[in-house]
């Protein structure tokens, strides 16, 4: 198991950046779990995404959801806005994890100082 960081995960610049010139082979990866915003659980909701990049996926999480006391929101995409999105683009299955935007998100702590 390895994990990573990466910079400019807006636009996914340091996950394509590995992708492009990975430090293992990619063909020894077996997904790629991508926890994003997962801190705030807003109204108990956990949206996951990439179900249909496996087909081990929808089965782990409908058994996973099952016990756990949040309204759990799927899709099969595993194309969206964040670092998973690189690890899709070159075949390995994905799982994403959010719980939504909040209101400083990306916001300075202090007016005026950058």
């Amino acid at each position: 198991m390895i994990f990573m960081t990466f910079s400019g995960e807006e636009r996914a610049l340091g996950s394509k950046h590995w992708v492009s010139n990975p430090t293992i082979p990619l063909t020894s990866i077996v997904a790629m779990i991508n926890m994003d915003m997962i801190g705030r659980l807003k109204d108990g909701k956990l949206n996951v995404q990439g179900l249909g990049t496996s087909s081990m996926w929808p089965a782990i999480i409908d058994s996973a959801k099952k016990d756990l006391p949040l309204v759990v929101s799927t899709t099969a995409d595993g194309f969206g806005p964040s670092d998973h999105s690189s690890f899709t683009g070159k075949g390995i299955p994905v799982l994403f994890y959010f719980t939504g935007l909040h209101s400083d998100y990306h916001r300075q702590p202090t007016p005026g100082i950058r």
